[in-house]
């Protein structure tokens, strides 16, 4: 008999017990290895992705994702552009109260180079790293369905092209559909 307090020790103390109790149960070497195997299992779903890119050639994804490697660091340099102008005017406009006077004008200056520049060599860096990616066979982290890809926001397929300047073409048919040709090189 339990008295109140008391927690019951035994082969169904898992239902009862504390969880920490289940850990030292015995198992079989069954039920060990059927742990084991959805264990490994679980930690294969992260490798299974689908290949991004379409074409048969690895090859074929390198001009889309050239052109999404220079769309991407145009919006790059763009958002750098805004953040050394936001230097500066926050130097301008807050130099004075903060004892610049008219040093704030230089110092502004100054802020809005600097703070751009680094922001600017940041993205020609990766840009670079981005491009030197895209000369490898298969194009690795390449999606050209991704932001700044030439099919961002298209849902159904998107075939690659090489008379298009963005190397793939959004397309209704399927890719591979010998009736209709989404490139238009027939």
């Amino acid at each position: 008999m339990i008295r109140s307090g008391e927690r019951e020790l035994g082969p169904d103390a898992g239902e009862r017990g504390h969880w920490l109790d289940r850990l030292a149960r015995r198992y079989t070497r069954r039920q060990a290895l059927k742990a084991a195997a959805a264990g490994a299992a679980l930690t294969t779903f992260p490798l299974l992705r689908a290949a991004p890119a379409l074409a048969d050639d690895p090859h074929a994804c390198q001009q889309g994702c050239l052109w999404t490697s220079h769309q991407t660091a145009a919006a790059g340099h763009t958002r750098c552009n805004l953040t050394g102008t936001l230097a500066y005017l926050l130097v301008i406009g807050y130099g004075p109260a903060l004892g610049l006077g008219y040093l704030a004008f230089p110092a502004s200056g100054a802020a809005a180079i600097e703070v751009g520049l680094s922001c600017s060599d940041n993205v020609n860096i990766q840009q670079k790293a981005d491009n030197h990616d895209c000369l490898q066979p298969g194009c690795p982290d390449f999606d050209p369905k991704g932001a700044h890809g030439p099919c961002e926001g298209v849902m159904n397929n998107c075939c690659p092209c090489s008379n298009v300047l963005q190397g793939y073409q959004p397309c209704v048919y399927d890719c591979n559909d010998p009736t209709h040709d989404c490139c238009g090189e027939s």
